[in-house]
């Protein structure tokens, strides 16, 4: 008998793809009309904040959730999913389900060199491309930069005479910005309560990436550069213990032929041993492809509610 072929992942696209690797971004914003958005600068780094008027008067303290969109995409096709998300966790509060002693807003930016932020011709494309791998670690990293700047600083540029405090900093993201949550949470233990979609632990994340390369022998060479710190980056296996205490919603598509949940299979075990059942859950939506759904926006938000917003998450309220 023939050894079984091994799964390789698709190669992303933008164009030509099948309904089911199709983002519908207007649905995300799960039938709400747009919340408040205040646009502004932390120097060169441009974010939204959306929530911002609808908290005002209050005294609570303040979850923000990060959003990180995926590759090829940009900040301003997250806004009805931000939208969305903002209205549904303060339907859920309203609801009376658990008691919410925190208000939560939501922050989008750009990925390095995307949207606003490109600059020069994508360097994660596929396509004769021997630098792959050494720019997406590189935006990787410096997409978790991005995210610590917006968690050292974001309070003090939102509230310059201490009116409000931020309590917590929460995060989700789709495909890159998966990717970029969970290498963020490996390297910073800031972020404990998260929803990486449609992306995988870091552990993982190299069989995704170099399989095409490792598959054909040409990882290494001219054809697709491995140098030794984008190998490390790729390859230096999660420390025992980063899962500890985190509250993660794993989001994919079972159709997803970019990011297979296959591939979390070797990974996922650690999470849920360190951070625990009740507070780990998997969830893979039939019939969905590399792509964020409503649903997945709904789940999230639910998430985002149970372990952010309300005051007895810690001691595992039930929606």
């Amino acid at each position: 008998m023939a050894p079984a072929k091994p799964v390789l992942p698709a190669i992303p696209s933008n164009k030509s793809q099948d309904p089911a690797h199709v983002m519908d971004f207007p649905t995300l914003n799960l039938g709400y009309e747009p919340c408040s958005k205040k646009e502004m600068n932390m120097v060169d780094l441009d974010i939204n904040v959306f929530g911002l008027d609808e908290i005002v008067g209050s005294t609570k303290p303040i979850a923000v959730v990060i959003v990180s969109h995926g590759w090829a995409n940009k900040a301003a096709q997250m806004e009805n999913f931000a939208s969305g998300m903002f209205h549904e966790i303060r339907r859920l509060g309203a609801e009376g389900k658990a008691r919410v002693t925190r208000d939560v807003i939501i922050v989008t930016l750009d990925q390095r060199n995307h949207g606003k932020r490109r600059l020069k011709k994508d360097q994660l494309s596929y396509k004769n491309n021997p630098l792959r791998l050494t720019a997406m670690a590189t935006t990787l990293k410096g997409g978790a930069q991005d995210h610590q700047l917006i968690m050292a600083y974001l309070e003090d540029y939102l509230f310059p005479h201490g009116e409000r405090h931020i309590a917590e900093y929460m995060a989700t993201g789709v495909s890159l910005g998966g990717h970029l949550l969970w290498r963020l949470m490996k390297e910073d233990p800031r972020i404990r309560v998260a929803v990486p979609i449609i992306s995988c632990p870091p552990d993982s994340l190299v069989l995704v990436h170099t399989a095409h390369w490792r598959a054909n022998g040409t990882l290494g060479t001219n054809a697709m550069y491995y140098p030794k710190h984008v190998r490390e980056f790729y390859e230096d296996s999660t420390p025992d213990g980063v899962w500890v205490g985190r509250k993660i919603l794993a989001l994919h598509g079972d159709l997803d032929q970019v990011v297979p949940p296959v591939f979390s299979e070797a990974s996922w075990p650690k999470v849920v041993a360190e951070a625990g059942r009740d507070s780990t859950e998997q969830v893979i939506q039939p019939g969905v492809g590399h792509i964020c759904t409503p649903e997945m926006v709904r789940r999230a938000s639910e998430w985002f509610y149970r372990w952010g917003a309300c005051a007895d998450a810690e001691r595992g309220a039930k929606l």
